[in-house]
């Protein structure tokens, strides 16, 4: 996610943000096509979902 597309929240707010629904912080870097801030979430584990008959 590009920090700018987020403008009025900060990084801490996003970073809390997105820790609230799940999603685990891996790394700030700088994107290669646009060269804006970026903030690279791993999405939660999805839901175990059980069978029944």
């Amino acid at each position: 996610m590009e920090v700018w597309d987020c403008y009025p929240l900060t990084v801490p707010m996003i970073r809390e943000l997105a820790e609230s629904m799940g999603y685990t912080f891996k790394e700030e870097g700088l994107s290669r096509r646009t060269a804006a801030k970026v903030l690279v979430f791993t999405p939660p584990p999805p839901k175990k979902r059980r069978l029944e008959l």
